[in-house]
């Protein structure tokens, strides 16, 4: 006897062969900090801003500024874990090299990940 429902097996994912093409017209974005940062659903949401700022008054120490939005970066989750990935393994890359020092224990290089595995 069979069930009443069968579970259909899911179509295999398409596999890409994707060449990267470097767009020399983008511009590059400096920030000086990182804004809000927002998860809705499977897509991420990062506010980058830039510091201007105000003119020092005589005799007044304290500067005072303003945060301007430079850009906003939307990604889907896949994106998210491969620019931790890779941003984990240059900040682990930069503690070994002595540019940074953390206050807690010493991040390990990461090997990158097959699509729908955790990262180590």
């Amino acid at each position: 006897m069979q069930p009443a429902t069968q579970l259909h097996p899911q179509p295999q994912q398409p596999q890409f062969d994707l060449e990267y093409i470097n767009r020399q017209e983008i511009p590059e974005i400096f920030a000086d900090s990182l804004g809000n940062i927002l998860v809705d659903g499977m897509t991420l949401r990062m506010e980058f801003l830039v510091h201007r700022l105000d003119q020092p008054k005589p005799g007044n120490n304290k500067l005072s500024g303003k945060k301007f939005t430079a850009a906003r970066i939307v990604m889907p989750a896949k994106a998210v874990v491969e620019v931790y990935e890779q941003l984990h393994n240059i900040v682990a890359m930069m503690e070994q090299q002595g540019v940074i020092k953390r206050n807690g224990p010493p991040l390990a290089v990461l090997t990158p990940t097959k699509p729908g595995t955790p990262p180590n």
